[in-house]
């Protein structure tokens, strides 16, 4: 059986990949970019977490959660609105018993608008994707950590003064 060889520089049946790409990639990047572009500017990409962020009501200047709900050890999301502003938080129970609450937002990516979310005992930042264990929530503030929302428990609940949340604003502000 004959060798099958190439067509070498110069004789006749070569010709030279002058820089273009083969046909098989063109196509490939084609798609790639249609699917982007399905991505970019189609409907709604608004994080599920923020998406079921549980409306909350003030009451003489204060919003109130049983302390009951926490004990599952699930994150639990809620949206404040006030006027024509909202802020958005989440508490959480760790396994130490401890109520924390924080903003949905921090220093660095709050702009994203994107949020924590719960992976196990952690808070996942779901723009830059650092992790924070449940021990740190409400405890650090600066660079990517949840931004703590001052609050107290009393009488089996926990409460959080409207004043607290209307100077959480800004992290909710896009414009």
């Amino acid at each position: 059986m004959p060798e099958k060889r190439l067509p070498e520089k110069g004789s006749p049946g070569f010709q030279e990949n002058q820089g273009r790409l083969p046909a098989g990639w063109v196509v490939a990047l084609c798609i790639s970019a249609v699917f982007a572009g399905l991505y970019f500017f189609s409907g709604d990409r608004t994080p599920r977490h923020i998406a079921r962020a549980q409306v909350v009501q003030a009451i003489g200047g204060e919003v109130s959660h049983e302390l009951a709900d926490f004990a599952d050890g699930k994150v639990r999301y809620f949206l404040f609105r006030s006027e024509a502003q909202e802020v958005r938080y989440f508490v959480l129970m760790g396994a130490d018993g401890v109520v924390r609450v924080a903003l949905d937002a921090c220093e660095v990516c709050w702009q994203e608008n994107l949020g924590y979310v719960q992976d196990g005992e952690s808070m996942v930042c779901a723009h830059c994707g650092l992790r924070f264990p449940f021990s740190q929530i409400g405890m650090k503030q600066g660079g990517c950590h949840p931004v703590p929302l001052n609050h107290r428990v009393e009488g089996g609940r926990l409460i959080l003064s409207v004043e607290d949340l209307q100077e959480a604003v800004a992290y909710f502000t896009f414009s």
